[in-house]
């Protein structure tokens, strides 16, 4: 509820969890609390976390009353599904495979990650290098108030779907840009009444085309780099 994670991808097998309470969030705290009777001293509540492990799959939840900083540790090849609703950023390093973050009011940031993405931030920047893409699995990168910026591998073959509403696309790949009329337009007839509503997308492919891939927000600019 109210932290930030970074998870990593290390050459291990087991998984290490490190949480940590935000000092300067639980001193503000404190000096919004009473003071201590004369004579007696506040004890330091250790931060809350609970941990369960099933059947390989793993989930941790922090207290809803502390800002938590938790850092984990996994074994490279990792599904991971994260979520922050207030307080932090989310930051994933090395991790290879189907990963899905959600932060509501914060950013994220995936470095040198493969496999597939599905990553939406409501205010707060998206970003994230991909070092391989796992073949047709589709895969959407968005926000709504912040940028999406994504570095793909420069093979990857996808079918892109790439929108801005208060901003601009940019990309230095080839995409071919496709104008059919199903994708960009949709017409609607309500007795004498005839609308066409074009939509702001951008349609194409890269190499060919492939997965859907989706990038999108709607205060901010959208960029597609090449990877190395």
């Amino acid at each position: 509820m109210d932290g930030s994670i970074t998870v990593k991808g290390a050459n291990r097998r087991d998984v290490l969890f490190v949480a940590n309470s935000q000092g300067a969030r639980d001193a503000l705290r404190r000096r919004q609390q009473a003071e201590p009777p004369p004579g007696m001293r506040r004890l330091t509540q250790p931060v809350g976390l609970a941990i369960e492990e099933r059947d390989n799959k793993m989930s941790v939840e922090s207290s809803f009353n502390r800002r938590v900083v938790l850092e984990i540790e996994v074994p490279m090849k990792t599904n991971l599904k994260l979520s922050v609703v207030n307080g932090g950023g989310i930051t994933v390093d090395d991790v290879e495979g189907e990963l899905e973050i959600d932060n509501v009011n914060g950013p994220i940031a995936l470095s040198n990650v493969s496999g597939s993405v599905v990553a939406h931030a409501v205010n707060g920047r998206v970003t994230a290098t991909l070092a391989h893409a796992t073949p047709n699995a589709p895969m959407a990168f968005t926000s709504l108030n912040g940028d999406v910026d994504v570095t793909l591998p420069l093979t990857i073959k996808a079918n892109v779907r790439l929108r801005s509403d208060q901003g601009d696309v940019f990309t230095d790949f080839d995409v071919q840009v496709t104008n059919s009329s199903e994708a960009r337009q949709r017409v609607e007839r309500n007795g004498r009444t005839f609308r066409i509503d074009i939509n702001r997308s951008i349609y194409g492919t890269v190499n060919g085309g492939g997965a859907d891939l989706e990038m999108r927000t709607f205060n901010g600019n959208v960029y597609v780099r090449k990877g190395k």
